[in-house]
């Protein structure tokens, strides 16, 4: 069975739990960085994503890349060292306040 990353429904989960501005990355882009990254720092394949996810996915991505958090490299996104920073950090607090259980089927 093909693995599928409920990212909406894990974000409507934990929207609101922290001040934004105390991070240098929303809570959406900090959440989708951690989600969507592999071990080697560059993000997953968008296809192993939900198709109603993937837009929004590449919304957040395009973004990011304009504000210097990640680069795109030919097809992958590559988190910056600045962009994973932020991102543990959001992560940090996140995990303090509330588990994030992903749903995967």
């Amino acid at each position: 069975m093909e693995k599928m990353i409920y990212i909406s429904k894990l974000l409507s989960e934990c929207r609101g739990i922290f001040n934004e501005e105390d991070i240098e990355l929303t809570l959406n882009e900090a959440l989708i960085l951690d989600i969507v990254k592999n071990q080697n720092g560059k993000v997953a394949k968008i296809s192993e994503i939900l198709a109603k996810d993937r837009a929004y996915i590449l919304r957040t991505m395009r973004s990011l890349a304009s504000k210097g958090k990640v680069r795109k490299e030919g097809s992958v996104y590559v988190i910056t060292e600045n962009g994973r920073i932020s991102s543990m950090k959001a992560l940090e607090i996140l995990n303090e306040v509330v588990p994030v259980n992903l749903s995967i089927e």
